[in-house]
């Protein structure tokens, strides 16, 4: 399991009322509890990964940038979308990740024109998933 997936749950937590969490993937189970000062993994499962789904690679252009997810939870485009095209500007808000409750702004880090949209509003994203492409300026 990615250390820094664990230390997402482990904020989330943090920051909330909320003391236990379960976090499921196609190749894991966790279960998380708060306790006074930490998180304690009550549980870790691997589990087989299903055969008959195969993800599709995520293939990186050397010439393009990419905004990515800091955050584990559902994805909401901005007020006014992004789209294919666009100018960003880095730090510019272009949406907010929403998880147990909390939202946390997404920033472009980097600027440019949008390119792509791998992410679309309402959808779930994990740490380090790509939600634009970007062609930097």
């Amino acid at each position: 399991m990615d250390i820094e997936v664990l230390n997402s749950l482990y904020k989330i937590l943090k920051n909330t009322s909320v003391g236990f969490c379960e976090l499921q993937r196609p190749e894991i189970s966790v279960r998380m509890r708060l306790t006074p000062g930490a998180a304690e993994i009550v549980s870790e499962e691997r589990l087989a990964a299903p055969a008959a789904v195969a993800a599709e690679p995520v293939v990186e252009k050397s010439n393009a940038e990419y905004i990515r997810s800091e955050d584990v939870g559902i994805f909401y485009a901005a007020k006014q979308p992004i789209k294919p095209g666009d100018e960003v500007k880095k730090g510019q808000v272009i949406g907010t990740i929403e998880s147990m409750g909390i939202s946390h702004n997404v920033a472009a880090q980097v600027s440019g024109r949008i390119i792509t949209q791998k992410v679309r509003s309402k959808e779930p994203v994990e740490y380090g998933e790509i939600i634009f492409e970007v062609e930097k300026e």
